[in-house]
């Protein structure tokens, strides 16, 4: 299988494993609130902290692996800023699992860092395909609608995070989506 491919299928399954984990850790977790609690409370409780901690941690490490593929399709100055945006939203994401909320007010830092990332990246790469050859116009201003909706979300008063925190993780998983399938069908060079 061409390395493009291969890198494609790293970053579904860079989703698939932060969504079942999460999946996964509501499931376990009947204290759970989407309307009372943040998605990270998940990693903060037993028993559903391990899972949540090492699915977001494993899902980060293959997403930075992705960042292969985006950068071969990305060129330019553009390009370069919007994989080193992405690659700073993957360390975030990491750094989440890896300093759950009993660490502190870190915690609270590095989830902030990954959502500002998130939309961060989406407007780069909304740009990048408006302006870089091809073109694409739908591509360009999805994206970049995907980027004001990872930043709307917060404006609105949530009582916990939970549904802010998905909506804001979907819009980035939605850039994965379209990249990974633009990887799988490409022609290696």
């Amino acid at each position: 299988m061409p390395r493009l491919k291969l890198i494609g299928i790293v970053g579904l399954l860079s989703l698939v494993v932060a969504y079942s984990s999460i999946a996964l850790s509501i499931s376990i977790s009947p204290w759970f609130s989407w309307m009372e609690n943040a998605l990270s409370d998940l990693g903060a409780r037993q028993p559903s902290n391990v899972i949540f901690n090492l699915g977001l941690m494993l899902s980060a490490v293959l997403a930075f692996f992705f960042l292969i593929g985006l950068r071969r399709l990305h060129k330019g100055a553009l390009g370069t800023v919007g994989v080193t945006l992405y690659a700073l939203s993957t360390i975030s994401l990491f750094m989440i699992g890896f300093f759950p909320e009993t660490a502190g007010i870190i915690h609270y830092y590095v989830s902030v860092t990954f959502f500002v990332f998130v939309a961060l990246t989406l407007i780069i790469f909304g740009a990048y395909n408006l302006i870089y050859p091809p073109r694409s116009v739908v591509l360009g201003t999805a994206l970049l609608l995907l980027s004001a909706i990872a930043i709307v979300v917060w404006l609105f008063p949530w009582r916990g995070v939970a549904i802010p925190e998905l909506i804001a993780s979907l819009t980035i998983s939605a850039l994965v989506v379209i990249m990974s399938v633009r990887m799988l069908n490409a022609r290696e060079q």
